[in-house]
């Protein structure tokens, strides 16, 4: 049996994939995280010395076109980012799932699970029209095309709980926990509370104070200090590839005051959104586990706001979702 887990966020596509042996036993998942950008292959820059097509992306097919994905948006000169809640029905999703099968390098998914930001999985109808568009035969190239046979959606932080579950000594412990997951992704914030093992959709949501707005921001405080913009696709590649500067105008500026001020106003702001929330239910939180792309910049918010429970920053928090879909289908 063949399994991915896989998380296709705004800026960033993470995966996790591998085989369940003969004995019933799964291997170590293989990991993947590339940049989220996807657009026509005609939207690429040239590069001298190179013929048109000849580009280090992953070019698949989608509609019968030649698209490239998995590359940073700022290379996409004509490209409309796609930055609103029907990103699933997009053309520039189906190129990243596509490239996501590619890598898998089989044929056949016998299982795939990837998830929805709360406020979506909630609604019925569109998670199962997510599910039946994944599921099926998929034209990936001209050349090749790649079946899935079995496609499961949950909501997005709970595969980072699983993950978690795989990682600690005793599960047990966590089960009988209260576990806040916060997931800041580039297009939203989401939060689940999960007790006994089970989701408690009450105290769960979403919030759009996510890692685009908080680089916005980062964006707007550079250029009333220099005068110049470092622009927003170079500061989000940036904080991807971990540096720790940009350059304006010829100059490095240092990132972390500035993700230290704009963290100040978004990300507690957008927690104190899901505190709110958190009112009907007075059971203290034992565990908060902070994961995806923006764990890092959204964790002393949530030390701050959660100062006597225990804070779980995993390794590698920006693939935890991947790590625990995958997790789950091999099981």
């Amino acid at each position: 049996m063949f399994a991915i887990g896989l998380d296709i966020g705004y800026s960033n596509l993470k995966l996790a994939f591998g085989k369940v042996s003969d004995d019933g036993l799964a291997k170590p998942a293989v990991t993947r995280v590339l940049p989220a950008g996807a657009g026509r292959l005609s939207d690429l820059p040239l590069r001298m010395g190179k013929a048109d097509g000849d580009t280090d992306a992953l070019v698949v097919n989608v509609n019968g076109e030649k698209w490239a994905a998995g590359v940073d948006q700022a290379r996409l000169e004509t490209s409309v980012r796609e930055l609103h809640a029907d990103y699933p029905a997009s053309d520039a999703y189906r190129a990243l799932f596509h490239a996501a099968l590619l890598m898998g390098e089989h044929d056949t998914v016998d299982q795939l699970i990837t998830g929805l930001p709360v406020s979506q999985f909630l609604d019925k109808d569109l998670r199962a029209r997510l599910s039946d568009r994944l599921t099926g035969q998929h034209q990936v190239t001209a050349g090749r095309a790649i079946t899935v046979k079995n496609t499961l959606v949950v909501p997005q932080p709970f595969g980072a709980y699983l993950d978690l579950l795989n990682t600690v000594e005793d599960a047990a412990e966590l089960e009988e926990s209260r576990i806040m997951v916060i997931d800041p992704g580039f297009f939203s914030v989401d939060w689940i509370a999960i007790e006994e093992g089970e989701i408690r959709k009450a105290s769960s949501g979403t919030s759009k104070r996510a890692m685009s707005v908080l680089i916005e921001t980062v964006n707007s405080l550079i250029q009333e200090d220099h005068g110049g913009s470092a622009g927003i696709e170079r500061l989000e590649q940036a904080v991807r590839q971990g540096k720790t500067s940009v350059p304006v105008f010829g100059t490095p500026v240092e990132l972390a005051p500035y993700m230290d001020k704009a963290a100040q106003r978004v990300a507690v702001e957008a927690l104190k959104e899901m505190k709110q929330q958190l009112r009907a239910n007075d059971r203290a939180v034992d565990i908060v586990l902070i994961v995806g792309g923006g764990a890092k910049a959204y964790e002393a918010a949530a030390r701050d706001l959660f100062p006597k429970s225990r804070p779980v920053l995993p390794q590698e928090p920006v693939l935890a979702n991947a790590r625990g879909f995958w997790s789950a289908a091999v099981q």
